[in-house]
C-alpha cells in the first residue's frame, strides 16, 4: 500500500470548552483529537480493530488560541506484522506547523498482518528510515509488568 493512500486529514475549530487554565488549547483535548485522526490513518490500513498501543512522541511547538481551525494531517509510516507507526502534524490557520506526534497502532486479532507501506518521494523515504529500530527499542524498553507501593 503507499504511504499517500493511509492519508488522513482533520479539521477542528478550537472552542471555550477546549482551552485550559492559560486560555489556550488543553494538551491532553489535542492528544485525544489526535489519537481519533490518526487511529483513522492506522484503520485505511485493515478492516480489523486496530487500538492505541502506545503514544511515542508529541510535540507542543505554538499555542493554539480561541477560535483557531487547525487542520491535522494523519498517515501511517510503516508497518510491521500487526504494528502500524502513524505521524500526525497539526496546522494553524496561517498553515504553519503547531505540533506533532507519532503513534503507535496495534490490530486486536493477532492473526492479521497489515500490508507494508511503499515510499514514493524522498520525503517518504525519511520518514520510514530507522523505522526498525524504533519498533525494536520500543518493544525493548517496554516494561513487562509495573509495580505501585504506597510511600511511607
Amino acid at each position: 500500500m503507499l504511504m499517500k493512500e493511509t492519508l488522513v486529514q482533520y479539521q477542528f475549530t478550537v472552542e471555550e470548552s477546549d482551552l485550559n487554565s492559560g486560555g489556550i488549547l488543553f494538551g491532553g483535548r489535542l492528544m485525544a483529537i489526535l489519537d481519533n485522526t490518526m487511529a483513522s490513518a492506522a484503520q485505511t490500513l485493515t478492516t480489523a480493530r486496530m487500538v492505541t498501543g502506545s503514544v511515542d512522541t508529541i510535540r507542543f511547538m505554538r499555542p493554539i488560541d480561541l477560535g483557531e481551525t487547525i487542520t491535522i494531517r494523519a498517515q501511517v509510516l510503516q508497518t510491521k506484522k500487526r504494528v502500524a507507526e502513524v505521524l500526525a502534524a497539526v496546522y494553524n490557520s496561517r498553515n504553519k506547523l503547531t505540533n506533532y506526534a507519532v503513534f503507535t497502532f496495534v490490530t486486536v486479532d493477532k492473526e492479521v498482518i497489515l500490508p507494508t507501506i511503499e515510499s514514493q518521494t524522498d520525503i517518504e523515504e525519511l520518514l520510514q528510515e530507522n523505522f526498525e529500530n524504533r519498533v525494536n527499542t520500543r518493544e525493548k524498553n517496554a516494561p513487562t509488568s509495573i509495580q505501585i507501593t504506597k510511600k511511607r
